[in-house]
C-alpha cells in the first residue's frame, strides 16, 4: 500500500501526534533494517520453519482479536477488517490466521522478483529470504505499534466494554 492510504487509515483511528510519531519511528526503523543495522538472520526460520511461522502466528493471535483486526487494517487496508461479526467467533479466528499466513509471512512482489522460473513457487533466486525477512520484519514493528499507540488512546468505542483502565476499550490480549 501506498503511505497515503496508510496516512488516511491511521488518521481515521489514531490522532494526528500519534500518526506522525508512528511515521517517524518507522521511518528510523526502516531505515536501519534496509541499511542491515537490524535483520533476521539469513534463512531465518520464522520465514522457512512451517512450525516457528505456526508459533509467530499463535503469539499475534493472542492480540485481543478488535485490536488485531485495527492493527491488520491499518497495516494492509481491507473493509473487511471492520466487520461488525462476532469478534470471537471461529470464523472469524480462521480469518484473522489466514490473513497473517497469507499476507504478514508473504510478499507476491518479492516472489515474483526473485522466482528462478514463474511457473514454479517456492525457488526463489539468492537473497529472497534475507529481503523476505526485512520485510516480515518491518510489518510485525509497525503493527504492534500501531496497536500500542491505538490502545493507548481508547479509540474504539463503549460497545467493546470497559477494562477499567481507560474507560472502554478491551484488554489488549486475550
Amino acid at each position: 500500500c501506498s503511505l497515503d492510504d496508510l496516512k488516511q487509515r491511521m488518521q481515521f483511528h489514531l490522532s494526528l501526534g500519534s500518526c506522525k510519531e508512528i511515521f517517524d519511528v518507522m521511518t528510523r526503523v526502516t531505515k536501519n533494517i534496509d541499511e542491515g543495522r537490524i535483520k533476521m538472520k539469513p534463512q531465518c526460520p520464522l520465514v522457512t520453519d512451517f512450525g516457528m511461522k505456526e508459533k509467530a502466528i499463535k503469539a499475534l493471535m493472542c492480540y485481543n482479536q478488535v485490536w488485531l483486526r485495527l492493527g491488520l487494517y491499518i497495516v494492509f487496508g481491507g473493509d473487511s477488517f471492520l466487520s461488525d461479526s462476532e469478534v470471537n467467533s471461529d470464523q472469524e479466528m480462521a480469518f484473522l490466521k489466514m490473513v497473517i499466513n497469507k499476507q504478514f509471512f508473504s510478499h507476491d512482489g518479492l516472489a515474483k522478483a526473485y522466482a528462478y522460473n514463474k511457473m514454479v513457487e517456492g525457488l526463489y533466486r539468492p537473497g529472497y529470504y534475507e529481503a523476505l525477512g526485512a520485510v516480515i520484519l518491518k510489518r510485525i514493528l509497525l503493527l504492534v505499534l500501531v496497536i500500542d499507540r491505538a490502545k493507548s488512546q481508547s479509540c474504539l468505542s463503549l460497545k467493546y466494554g470497559i477494562d477499567g483502565i481507560d474507560g472502554g476499550s478491551p484488554l489488549m490480549f486475550s
